[in-house]
């Protein structure tokens, strides 16, 4: 087994952040479109006709667009904040770990994790 030193955790922290950081932004990409498609999948006719004039207006306005984006991704920010959170929860509760003394929750980045790119929707 390793010795688990200081340099060997920072270490450890740092390579698991990564690898949290790679998979974020495409996980929030696929749960998007996953909820869009499924949201699409439920429209009623009046729904479609509201969909289809917002998806128009995004098209013919880039600042329209671009709010749309920013919204889409604030949101993201706040599910997966609640869903990563609550599966930490569950993980250290199945390794017996206790939230302050063997890890700390904290507010998940997803800052910089995505390019705000219009037509997300």
């Amino acid at each position: 087994m390793q010795e688990v030193t200081n340099e060997y955790v920072e270490q450890y922290k740092k390579n698991a952040q990564k690898r949290f950081d790679d998979e974020l932004t495409p996980f929030l990409t696929k749960l998007f479109a996953l909820g869009t498609s499924n949201l699409k999948s439920r429209l009623t006719k009046e729904g479609l006709q509201k969909v289809l004039a917002i998806d128009k207006k995004r098209e013919l306005n880039h600042d329209f667009d671009q709010e749309k984006s920013d919204q889409t991704w604030a949101f993201l920010d706040e599910i997966c904040n609640a869903t990563v959170n609550l599966l930490l929860i569950k993980l250290s509760n199945s390794y017996g770990l206790k939230v302050g003394c063997d890890w700390e929750l904290t507010k998940v980045s997803t800052k910089g994790t995505h390019d705000k790119t219009t037509n997300e929707d």
